[in-house]
């Protein structure tokens, strides 16, 4: 369960008359109590630089590790087609690692998202 959740009124994060989110959710809610990615990293994942938290995050509970709505690599694999990864000779190994071995779901400095400084 999402450790502020108790702490907090439901407007602290959601608007009760509407918004642009399914969740109605306010603009940057999440960023209230937890890093802007987005001032930390020269390069976005594209779901964090729309402030789309909750595309990879349930708001609330979840079963996964960090409030993650699927495990990890099915998350990722949610937009990212298999196929095209296969081609890339540094996936031969993906079966037996998680993305998040080699990529920051957040950000980075390169293109790639790579916590390692070697390129795919």
């Amino acid at each position: 369960i999402h450790k502020t959740i108790a702490d907090k009124q439901c407007l602290t994060c959601h608007n009760a008359h509407g918004g642009s989110t399914s969740h109605f959710l306010n603009k940057n809610s999440c960023f209230e109590c937890h890093d802007n990615y987005n001032t930390k990293f020269s390069v976005i994942h594209g779901p964090v630089e729309a402030g789309l938290c909750y595309s990879c995050h349930e708001n609330h509970s979840s079963k996964q590790p960090h409030l993650l709505i699927n495990t990890t690599n099915d998350l990722c694999l949610n937009c990212h087609n298999q196929t095209d990864l296969n081609i890339t000779k540094a996936h031969n190994d993906t079966k037996t690692k998680t993305c998040t071995t080699c990529h920051n779901p957040h950000g980075g400095s390169n293109t790639y998202l790579l916590t390692k400084t070697t390129s795919p």
